[in-house]
């Protein structure tokens, strides 16, 4: 390993992804088993690269924390064409963690000191989510939007909205000024941006599959196991409020109601109805254009904590299938206007940003929400991991991919699954 200095600055900022509107009239094609996958979007080198670069991650992630106190450990940056990651520590870097970056020759491991450790920018991250309640302009000064850790590790990078005739030239500065007061010697770096807002729009067995409620039309992302024996699938939090009815596309009869949703995480869970099997829901995604199901990719597992530029594969009801995202930022909040119940603007947790490969690309678009992002290695079996759940995109305007008349732009947020299962040990990710 070599050590180098450098900076990198990650931009944050949303939009919500359920269609709202009459569900969509198609029908999809009876799956047929697992078959080699498109890699949609990219050369499936990239991917095959960056799975082995993972498994180096995640033995440098377990050897850190199996470490006492703050292991130093920042963030990470992968370069799938180079068979890189670039390592950010703060400190000296533990004779373990280098073991772990060492595990793999085919993977070279760049440590690049960090001002600061992931730890303790979380500690600055609470303190500004504190001082700032979701949608409020304290002391006059633009409401936040977004914050997270910067990845490597430098400090806190924060979002405030944009609001004609009430934003001005120097609130930024402002804004700065008054996070610092409770960031201490964290550095905060303020950048401007519109509000975003959620996005919502078949066998709906599977993830990916839409489905129509509240009102609007959303996608299932994977399926749970609670308790051992009863069928969940997961999905977007504000799709439909507890108790509503999940309706296929075509057909008046729900076939499930939404259960358990947690509007501060923005995740919420299907539940088959009566007379539905307790293993209704199945261990598989489609994958494929919206219309065009004739593959299902099998759920093998949690991926690890993903990396900054990690490529993520989304597979929304409304987009389809395609591998041409790369994670921004995994660990920060954002700020949104509630579409449901209680109708007010929220704080969303352990939600990850992501950017689209080919800047003008959609990442993903209205109807896509509550659909399941993974990791794909380009392996011929027909598997893929599960990363999150899609809740919004934001950004610039881009032509949507699958369905064309709904809004689709060139960044998004995901939910992570591994910090939902965390808060939720009574469910499991089910991979049979």
């Amino acid at each position: 390993m070599r050590i180098r200095r450098s900076r990198t600055a990650v931009v944050i900022g949303v939009a919500i992804l359920s269609l709202m509107g009459t569900p969509a009239t198609h029908t999809h094609a009876a799956p047929i088993e697992p078959a080699p996958l498109p890699a949609r979007g990219v050369d499936r080198v990239l991917l095959v690269n960056q799975a082995r670069i993972t498994k180096v991650s995640e033995r440098i992630l377990k050897a850190a924390e199996a470490l006492p106190g703050d292991s130093g450990f920042a963030g990470s940056s992968t370069d799938q064409a180079r068979s890189r990651l670039t390592l950010y520590w703060h400190g000296k870097v533990p004779a373990g963690v280098r073991s772990a970056a060492d595990s793999d020759p085919g993977v070279q491991v760049t440590v690049v000191p960090a001002a600061f450790s992931l730890k303790t920018l979380k500690k600055a991250q609470q303190a500004v989510a504190d001082q700032n309640p979701p949608g409020k302009r304290v002391n006059g000064l633009p409401s936040i939007v977004s914050a997270a850790p910067a990845v490597d590790g430098s400090g806190l990078e924060v979002e405030v909205e944009t609001v004609k005739g009430l934003t001005t030239p120097g609130s930024p500065v402002r804004a700065k000024e008054r996070f610092r007061t409770v960031t201490g010697e964290v550095p905060v770096t303020v950048t401007e941006t519109t509000r975003p807002t959620f996005a919502r729009h078949n066998g709906q067995a599977y993830g990916g599959a839409q489905y129509f409620v509240y009102g609007g039309t959303c996608s299932q992302g994977f399926s749970l196991w609670a308790w051992g024996s009863w069928s969940y699938m997961l999905t977007a939090g504000h799709c439909g409020t507890d108790g509503s009815w999940a309706y296929p596309p075509q057909g008046s009869t729900p076939y499930a109601h939404v259960v358990q949703r947690d509007v501060n995480h923005d995740t919420a869970l299907l539940m088959p109805s009566h007379g539905s099997s307790q293993s209704h829901f199945r261990n598989q995604i489609w994958w494929g254009g919206p219309d065009e199901h004739s593959l299902r990719a099998n759920v093998t597992g949690v991926a690890p904590p993903v990396s900054s530029n990690d490529l993520v594969c989304p597979s929304g009801g409304f987009s389809g299938s395609y591998c041409d995202v790369l994670v921004g930022n995994p660990n920060t909040f954002i700020d949104m206007e509630n579409p449901l119940p209680p109708y007010q603007m929220i704080r969303i947790w352990d939600v990850a940003t992501v950017i689209a490969f080919h800047g003008y690309n959609p990442v993903w678009g209205q109807g896509d929400s509550g659909g399941p992002v993974v990791t794909y290695d380009g392996n011929p079996a027909g598997n893929v991991a599960a990363v999150g759940t899609i809740i919004s995109s934001y950004g610039e305007l881009s032509p949507c991919r699958g369905f064309f008349y709904r809004t689709c732009m060139n960044r998004g947020v995901y939910a992570r699954l591994d910090r939902f299962l965390a808060r939720n040990p009574s469910f499991q990710l089910r991979t049979w």
